[in-house]
């Protein structure tokens, strides 16, 4: 059909050759943006079907949607496990790795080296 389209001419006429390129860009793109917005189409279907069958799961309950992701986080939570050294040295080198100093000390090198990095 493509090529039919590019050679076409006016009505009563025959066709030339390579006539209307043009007309090679419309089918092209139209193609491409059919594809996509069909697609597009599919994977929302899906999405939104998925989403009806899992709230469906919960219909009956009283919480809402976002109530029951709190208590879902809430029993999921477990406690994080902080890491305190015992030795001098090393409490001083952990407290000042795990200091906001230390982590503007390090964007600012990273930013440096980005910056030379640049200019080169």
């Amino acid at each position: 059909i493509l090529y039919r389209a590019i050679d076409s001419n006016a009505v009563d006429t025959g066709p030339l050759y390579n006539n209307r390129v043009g007309i090679s860009i419309f089918f092209i793109i139209y193609i491409i943006i059919i594809a996509f917005f069909m697609m597009n189409i599919f994977v929302g279907f899906v999405i939104v079907t998925f989403q009806k069958q899992g709230e469906q799961e919960y219909k009956n309950c009283e919480l809402d949607k976002n109530q029951r992701q709190c208590v879902q986080y809430a029993l999921k939570a477990r406690p994080l496990k902080c890491y305190i050294p015992k030795n001098p040295h090393q409490y001083r080198v952990w407290y000042f790795v795990t200091s906001c100093y230390f982590e503007y000390l390090m964007f600012f090198l990273i930013m440096l080296n980005t910056l030379c990095l640049g200019m080169q």
